[in-house]
């Protein structure tokens, strides 16, 4: 899926972080921190083709979840320099600028996360 030696090549620090198939199978959420700081970019590529999408989304925690749609994802951000993390809302083929907030932890003595949960009907 990734070759990360050849996708390092160049780089002093590459880390793979956080990684996510979305609902269909079709797409690999993947983060990357180059610079040791677990600052991490979020990159998409295409299962079907190897295509890389041009969606980028930078200054992540590096966990993705994706939603049922298989084009919306859900990741966490932290402002620089606080511990304070906002969670946001990315539709594939939008602008990071028009990524929805949809919850913020504002109190650095408590920490959020995105995941998702199975709910099974009985």
């Amino acid at each position: 899926m990734l070759d990360v030696p050849n996708m390092a090549e160049g780089y002093a620090y590459y880390a793979i972080g956080g990684r996510s198939v979305s609902e269909n199978n079709k797409i690999l959420a993947y983060a990357v921190d180059t610079v040791s700081r677990r600052e991490y970019t979020l990159y998409f590529k295409n299962l079907e083709t190897g295509e890389i999408l041009s969606d980028k989304i930078e200054n992540t925690t590096g966990g993705i979840t994706w939603a049922n749609d298989n084009q919306t994802v859900f990741m966490s951000k932290r402002p620089s320099n606080t511990s304070c993390i906002s969670n946001f809302k990315h539709r594939l083929g939008t602008d990071t600028s028009d990524d929805e907030l949809v919850y913020e932890e504002t109190d650095e003595t408590f920490s959020c996360w995105i995941s998702k949960q199975s709910h099974v009907n009985t």
